[in-house]
């Protein structure tokens, strides 16, 4: 990657895993987990509510870390952004599943946050695999 494109995808990467990572205060509270994540339906339970939350904590923490490697130029962390989005992507694909045909707030939310993820993903694998 061209130094242009390495900040710009630490940066980017930087910003999403920290505002994934803010959710966690409404880890165990499934009203203001439902609230905070418009993509998980009005009758989400408060399992699915928490491993939202909880895999958008891990993800945000792999996305920081994958960032921090990259600035660092330690190309191996970046594998925790794999991680991350991988976890997020199949978070997605469960809320899919369940709701893409009565809640369009969980296409909309895959269509921001997920193709987000999948461009971070991406590009972390890319580091990783070719080391810079």
């Amino acid at each position: 990657m061209n130094d242009v494109c390495r900040l710009a995808f630490a940066v980017l990467s930087m910003l999403n895993g920290v505002f994934f990572a803010s959710n966690i205060y409404v880890l165990g509270r499934r009203t203001a987990a439902i609230r905070m994540h418009s993509d998980l339906a009005p009758d989400a339970s408060a399992v699915i509510a928490n491993m939202k939350v909880s895999i958008c904590f891990l993800t945000g923490c792999g996305y920081v870390t994958a960032a921090l490697g990259l600035f660092l130029h330690r190309y191996a962390w970046c594998l925790a952004g794999c991680i991350g989005a991988a976890l997020f992507l199949g978070l997605y694909a469960v809320e899919l599943i369940l709701w893409a045909r009565t809640h369009r707030g969980t296409i909309y939310g895959f269509l921001i946050f997920g193709g987000l993820s999948i461009l971070i993903g991406a590009a972390s694998l890319r580091a990783w695999l070719g080391g810079n």
